[in-house]
């Protein structure tokens, strides 16, 4: 999966490229930075295999905590 470079990234949930710049950092064992195949000027944002695995994790988390709400309606 690649993700679009920072700034459309930025555009998704609505923050301004140096907010999204800056989560970025913080994360970096969750996302690498590779250069465009095409134009070496274009920065693709990736996850790593660990930032694959947690967003697993998050997603299973918040599935689990829907079923249960579901369950108790």
């Amino acid at each position: 999966m690649t993700v679009d470079p920072v700034g459309e990234l930025s555009q998704a949930p609505g923050l301004r490229q140096p907010s999204t710049s800056a989560v970025i950092r913080g994360r970096r064992r969750w996302v690498a930075r590779v250069k465009g195949p095409d134009d070496r000027r274009v920065t693709r944002i990736v996850p790593t295999p660990e930032g694959v695995a947690e967003q697993r994790a998050i997603a299973d988390a918040w599935g689990s905590l829907l079923v249960r709400a579901l369950a108790e309606l």
